[in-house]
């Protein structure tokens, strides 16, 4: 008989702003991931609803007493795995309070304290994919508004200073990305200099759970070595769907993009398969240009498949970029060399 679920309930709670941006983390008093940062939260008491038990935890935890105001709930989390102590529910919420406000340790935390997003290194549990969640709120990339339903200024690490206007032209490139490798680079390298540049981790819906994640010990920290690898200021990486734990189509967000003319940049190897995407036809009506990085395929081959795609989709354009050496490079065959070692 499978072991029933433990429900916990997380709060993800900011402060200040621009790089002063903290997060309220404690540090773990007891197993597992002793001594460990990690967000508040714990385990619900009985008919206790998941936002009643995310504010009493961390206020036991913290001394930090919030309101149900300014909030916003994330994705639920269970996937098998993710608590060493068993099969655990976690309910997590976010809060934004204006300022760093003094903290009391208690309960399950060591300490508790304030930390700047730029020296947050590392999260127990997966509380790094639910912090690249919650980030994803603050982001300017899509038409939403903050949990705190105010501007909230970003670090120069998250967005590398990129201001995005509505109806800007940029560029998106979206992607399993795990790891990332340098055939990702040379797509970033070919990509046009003169538009500012999205990039956007995601799982990938049509390939299973384990065959494209890797067991990260921390997404926050796999996400900031993604930004490290890029270096250049008119790229920026949205947080937002990295680790989660359901695939995430396309088309369940394009719509929501600040841009009316949506540029995507990909492989020739998704370009292939893009009309088996979930609501193909509707998705391809939506974006007006790809640009094509060679992969897999010879040029001939991409430009044959090109002008039967642009002849069933008129509006779409679509641009094959250069040859380069890295296109034998394979996300699958890092994995699989990584997970046999």
């Amino acid at each position: 008989m499978e072991q029933p679920f433990s429900s916990t309930a997380d709060a993800v709670v900011f402060a200040g702003s621009g790089e002063k941006l903290s997060l309220l983390l404690i540090q773990r008093k007891n197993p597992p991931f002793q001594n460990m940062w990690a967000l508040p939260g714990g385990f619900l008491q009985p008919d206790e609803k998941p936002l009643d038990g995310s504010i009493r935890e961390l206020q036991e935890e913290t001394g930090l007493k919030l309101t149900s105001s300014a909030l916003c709930s994330l994705s639920i989390r269970e996937r098998s795995g993710r608590d060493p102590r068993g099969r655990v529910r976690t309910h997590p919420f976010a809060f934004y309070h204006e300022r760093a406000t003094t903290l009391k340790a208690n309960d399950d935390a060591k300490s508790a304290a304030w930390i700047p997003l730029t020296q947050i290194k590392q999260l127990a549990f997966d509380h790094g994919a639910i912090l690249c969640e919650a980030l994803g709120k603050l982001f300017p990339l899509f038409n939403q508004s903050s949990p705190a339903q105010i501007y909230i200024r970003l670090p120069h690490l998250l967005d590398a200073g990129l201001s995005l206007e509505d109806n800007q032209p940029a560029i998106i490139f979206p992607g399993t990305f795990v790891p990332w490798h340098e055939g990702h680079s040379e797509c970033i390298r070919q990509s046009p200099a003169d538009l500012p540049l999205i990039v956007i981790p995601d799982s990938n819906p049509w390939k299973r759970e384990d065959s494209t994640q890797m067991k990260y010990s921390c997404y926050w920290q796999e996400y900031l070595k993604i930004n490290q690898q890029l270096k250049r200021d008119r790229a920026i990486v949205y947080p937002g769907f990295f680790g989660m734990e359901q695939g995430n189509p396309t088309i369940n967000w394009i719509n929501s993009l600040k841009f009316n003319y949506k540029s995507f940049l990909m492989g020739d190897d998704t370009i292939f398969s893009i009309e088996q995407w979930k609501e193909a036809d509707t998705l391809l009506c939506l974006i007006n240009k790809i640009l094509v990085v060679p992969r897999n395929h010879s040029i001939d081959a991409i430009n044959s498949y090109i002008s039967k795609l642009t002849k069933k989709y008129p509006q779409l354009t679509v641009e094959v970029l250069r040859e380069h050496p890295f296109q034998n490079i394979s996300s699958s065959q890092i994995r699989s060399s990584l997970q046999s070692n």
